[in-house]
């Protein structure tokens, strides 16, 4: 459990950007969460590393974040730190050759795939319409149309705890079903324990006519704006799809649809999403998560995983 330390001091970080007692929902496509003693926007490299040396000398947590598209954040404070790896300051995309770019992973998923449209540069439709970041985006494994980003990915730039910089290549990355190396199964780096956070990539692409790339990326675009109830705040798809079944069409034929707790709602237009439709808390979420899988398991016997990461508020409380 952790408790807030009110002896931490203002950390005196260098190359960063620093924020305090900044609000969560700020930061969150859910527009959820309370606030943060400590809000830090690293501006390099040395920055991030001052930010984990701050964290592991004090032993506090740290939540590392991009655009916190799939996040669900407490309405508790949270002791300690959270950095965000953005557009701001990670954002370098390099040409290797035909076959490879070199992506910092603040970059977001839009500006990656207009500037490798522009370039005439192939593979990477399949995110199209994709909030977030690179490095986001690799954590999660995300993906669309059947594709996942892990597929396209060579090798990733990470740093630890120690401070060392290194490659890791795709097998090691061990990329599943919403799933990677990085992805943290409470949300937050805890005091003491190892980490690895993504700085860069290389991705997999191929020479392409760009006029094709762009109605490509137009049309699956059209496609998710048609499907999906992006005039809400929300963090995307809430559950994990089983071996045979989208956990959409189970959720519809449960009949929650609608359903509600609070302001979270179940969106009536694309099931797997829930949606805040005014001010919906972390526990409305949580609870509505819970009574959806209950009715699902209730009817169909399948137990839905989340595949949004949720910060466990109990480490904390």
């Amino acid at each position: 459990m952790l408790v807030h330390n009110p002896k931490i001091m203002l950390p005196d970080l260098k190359f960063c950007e620093l924020k305090t007692n900044e609000l969560m929902s700020l930061h969150t496509n859910f527009k959820i969460g309370g606030v943060c003693d400590f809000f830090v926007i690293p501006k390099t490299i040395e920055g991030i590393k001052s930010v984990i040396n701050y964290v592991e000398q004090n032993e506090i947590p740290l939540l590392v974040i991009g655009n916190g598209t799939n996040l669900l954040f407490p309405d508790d404070k949270f002791p300690g730190v959270v950095m965000q790896i953005g557009e701001s300051y990670f954002h370098e995309v390099k040409v290797i050759n035909e076959s490879f770019l070199q992506v910092e992973s603040g970059t977001s998923i839009s500006k990656l795939l207009e500037i490798a449209t522009d370039k005439g540069l192939s593979g990477l439709e399949f995110m199209s319409g994709i909030p977030g970041t690179l490095g986001g985006a690799i954590t999660m494994n995300a993906g669309a149309q059947r594709k996942r980003i892990g597929e396209i990915i060579e090798r990733v730039k990470v740093i630890n705890t120690k401070g060392e910089i290194y490659w890791i290549g795709q097998t090691d990355i061990r990329f599943g079903y919403r799933e990677s190396r990085f992805k943290c199964s409470t949300g937050v780096y805890l005091p003491q324990k190892e980490f690895e956070i993504i700085l860069e990539a290389e991705i997999k692409i191929k020479k392409n006519d760009s006029s094709k790339i762009k109605t490509r990326i137009q049309e699956i675009t059209k496609s998710r704006e048609s499907s999906l109830p992006l005039e809400f705040p929300s963090a995307g798809c809430v559950f994990k799809n089983t071996q045979d079944k989208l956990a959409g069409k189970l959720i519809e034929l449960t009949g929650c649809k609608g359903l509600r707790v609070g302001d979270a709602q179940v969106s009536t237009q694309h099931a797997n999403f829930i949606i805040n439709v005014g001010k919906a808390t972390y526990k409305d979420v949580r609870t509505l998560i819970s009574k959806v899988q209950q009715k699902v398991y209730q009817k169909f016997k399948v137990s839905l995983e989340t595949e949004l990461i949720i910060i466990n508020d109990t480490l904390y409380k």
